[in-house]
């Protein structure tokens, strides 16, 4: 097995571990970790570099997966899939609260 393929292996046992908080489902396709939610895909492709472009596909009342751009930003794969967590949390339910990143993916200090 490739160096690249340890690599995505690795980084996709770290992603299922924290997708089981949540009891979202990580799997790899090829080059991209998949991560499926109650109602949304996301994807991103692994690099050594840190820095996760983060693909959102808007699954609910869409006939086709249609994917952009959620962020290009370094962070952790815990911190991604706990953005992903709060994303759909605000946006599927009627709970209030404040994100524990800012829109440039930084800390937020009121979170």
């Amino acid at each position: 097995m490739s160096n690249y393929r340890n690599f995505n292996e690795t980084v996709l046992k770290e992603v299922k571990q924290e997708c089981r908080k949540y009891n979202y489902h990580a799997e790899l396709h090829f080059d991209e970790i998949h991560i499926r939610t109650k109602f949304e895909s996301w994807y991103f492709v692994p690099n050594e570099n840190g820095i996760i472009k983060l693909m959102h596909g808007n699954t609910v009342g869409h006939f086709s997966e249609r994917f952009h751009t959620q962020f290009s930003r370094k962070m952790s794969y815990k911190d991604m899939v706990q953005y992903i967590h709060e994303h759909e949390t605000a946006k599927y339910t009627n709970n209030v609260f404040v994100f524990t990143f800012t829109k440039t993916g930084g800390v937020n200090v009121y979170a």
